[in-house]
C-alpha cells in the first residue's frame, strides 16, 4: 500500500499558497497605485499651476543692433501670480530656421510676479527677418523646474511679408 499525504493537507497547503500568493498581490498592488497617484497628483499640481498662476505675454520686439549684430530687445510681461525662473525663447525666420535662446544667462533670468522686463538678447546666424517670436516659461514647483509648453505665447506670424520687427 502507497502512502501520500492526505487529502485535508493537501486542501491546506492549497489554501496556504493561494493566500500566501494573494497577499504578494496585494501588497505589491497598493505601492504600484500609491506611485500611479502620486504621480498623477504631481502632474495635475503642475499643470494647474502653469495654466493658473503664469500669465506670461510678449508686450514687444525690437532689433536693436546697438546691442550687436543680431540683438533684440523683448520686453515680457508676467501678470502671474508665480514668479517665471527663466524663458526660454525662439525666435524664428521661417518655419525651418529657428534661432533658441536661454535666459539663463541674463541677469536676472526671470521676471517677478506682476513685472515686466525687458531682455537683451544676441542671436548669432541671423540671415533674414525674424517672422516670429515664443516665449516658453519655466517655473520651480517644488524642488523640480518645469517647462509650462502650453503656455507659449507667440508674436509675430509667418504669413507677414514685411518686416514686423522694428529697430530700438
Amino acid at each position: 500500500m502507497k502512502k501520500g499525504i492526505s487529502t485535508l493537507v493537501a486542501t491546506v497547503l492549497v489554501l496556504g499558497f493561494t493566500i500566501a500568493i494573494a497577499a504578494v498581490i496585494m501588497v505589491w498592488g497598493q505601492g504600484y497605485i500609491g506611485n500611479m497617484q502620486k504621480r498623477a497628483d504631481s502632474t495635475t499640481d503642475t499643470q494647474l499651476t502653469c495654466a493658473n498662476d503664469v500669465l506670461l505675454d510678449i508686450s514687444d520686439v525690437c532689433n536693436s543692433t546697438s546691442i550687436a549684430l543680431g540683438g533684440f530687445k523683448v520686453t515680457l510681461k508676467n501678470d502671474g501670480t508665480k514668479a517665471i525662473d527663466k524663458v526660454m525663447l525662439r525666435f524664428y525666420e521661417s518655419s525651418s530656421s529657428v534661432k533658441t535662446f536661454d535666459t539663463v544667462s541674463l541677469a536676472p533670468p526671470g521676471i517677478g510676479t506682476f513685472s515686466v522686463d525687458t531682455k537683451l538678447v544676441t542671436l548669432t546666424g541671423v540671415t533674414g527677418q525674424i517672422k516670429l517670436v515664443e516665449a516658453i516659461p519655466v517655473i520651480t514647483i517644488g524642488t523640480d523646474q518645469v517647462t509650462c509648453a502650453a503656455n507659449i505665447k507667440k508674436l509675430g506670424n509667418f504669413d507677414n511679408s514685411q518686416a514686423w520687427v522694428q529697430s530700438c
